[in-house]
């Protein structure tokens, strides 16, 4: 494969502190992590519809303050012509293009908080598009541009009522007494608690920002926590949504996550959605639609309770109802990760993690063998042109920081 390097010169600071390292000048000295802080990092890279721009974020440091902030960045798909798109020490943050190439959707911390803005890609000021109190992230458009799917934690017994899952906050953020109250052992993961809180997907009007319905009402995390990956996408005709769920009793003992889908159109009730992989007991995610619509590629694991079982590369088959199983241990014994479906329906490119490494490979749908693709350091997020000649992505290893290349 030949990569081209893009982003080196968004990175300035970062490049003159390593070119400092490299030189034989007597100055020569041990990194200090004062210097780690001095390199920006960037955000796994989104591709323009006709795949000419990549929009990525860079994460900036003040050591001294404390302070962290994110910038947009638009560039040519060849690396040329990279221009600074936000400024103002935001966390600005998960940029997407809209369908037609248009704008710029993202989150960010201004203004309030946790609020979905969009940018004419052309040049212009931001403009804020939600203004949801609970707030919002991990955007996605809808392919005809008509709706926005995004995540905003809320008190179930509330749902949209933005009165309720005020109070409910204002309870435990100014009350007098400080504690954590659990009613189960699923309070808390990672680094946050939950507090009475799950995470929903919201249907939003992308002309007005205006939140039109909860697609995941209940007592259940939808989509569930994921280290990165998918956690819903939109049907390619816009008519459906699939996310993922675990639904069952006793959450905190089980990895029984489930694809669910779920019609925009119409009331949605707990029991509109629909579980389409129920048969496996054990960890099912990351769906992504074919462009012909017939299938749900996913990613899944057999073995219940067992998060460290092999993940296999899947298909759900809209029409006859069933899931095969494109890789599993006899044919390709390796984690499978991030999918993306070429733009004939007839194959997948996805990730897998292979001696140390997470090189790309690729499927046909009718499961021979997987190709490896590429193979570049530790790629952190990537884009595939819908003409499926190449690649955008986002690389970094232990001797180099995070840059954008395309191959």
């Amino acid at each position: 494969y030949a990569a081209l390097f893009l982003t080196l010169a968004s990175l300035p600071a970062c490049a003159s502190t390593f070119a400092m390292f490299g030189s034989a000048a007597p100055e020569k000295r041990a990194m200090e992590i004062a210097d780690f802080y001095k390199c920006a990092t960037l955000s796994a890279p989104a591709l323009s519809p006709d795949g000419k721009l990549v929009a990525y974020a860079v994460k900036r440091y003040e050591l001294e303050a404390g302070k962290t902030w994110s910038e947009l960045w638009v560039m040519n798909a060849d690396g040329t012509a990279p221009r600074q798109m936000t400024g103002g020490k935001n966390n600005d943050t998960e940029p997407s293009f809209s369908p037609d190439g248009k704008q710029l959707l993202f989150s960010s911390s201004r203004d309030g908080g946790g609020q979905l803005w969009v940018m004419p890609i052309d040049g212009g000021e931001p403009k804020k598009l939600t203004s949801w109190a609970p707030g919002l992230a991990s955007a996605v458009w809808s392919p005809d541009g008509k709706w926005i799917a995004a995540t905003s934690d809320l008190f179930p017994e509330c749902g949209l009522d933005a009165d309720c899952n005020a109070k409910n906050a204002d309870g435990l953020e100014k009350g007098k007494l400080k504690v954590h109250v659990a009613d189960d052992l699923y309070y808390r993961h990672w680094t946050s608690w939950y507090d009475g809180k799950r995470s929903h997907i919201l249907l939003i009007d992308a002309s007005n920002g205006k939140v039109v319905k909860d697609l995941t009402p209940g007592d259940f995390e939808s989509p569930t926590f994921s280290l990165g990956g998918r956690g819903f996408a939109f049907s390619p005709d816009s008519k459906e949504l699939c996310y993922v769920s675990n639904h069952e009793q006793d959450e905190a003992s089980t990895t029984n996550t489930d694809l669910w889908t779920v019609p925009i159109d119409g009331e949605v009730t707990e029991t509109t959605a629909k579980n389409v992989t129920a048969a496996n007991k054990g960890w099912d995610g990351e769906p992504l639609y074919s462009p012909d619509g017939r299938y749900i590629g996913f990613v899944s694991q057999a073995t219940p309770g067992y998060e460290s079982d092999l993940k296999r590369l899947a298909l759900y088959d809209r029409q006859s109802k069933t899931t095969r199983y494109l890789t599993d241990r006899a044919t390709f014994d390796f984690m499978v990760g991030d999918l993306r479906w070429r733009s004939d329906s007839k194959g997948l490119v996805f990730q897998a993690e292979h001696h140390g490494r997470n090189p790309l490979y690729e499927i046909s749908v009718n499961g021979a063998k997987p190709e490896e693709l590429l193979r570049h350091g530790f790629i952190a997020g990537w884009e595939l042109a819908k003409n499926g000649t190449s690649v955008v992505y986002s690389f970094f290893s232990v001797s180099a920081t995070s840059e954008i290349y395309t191959a």
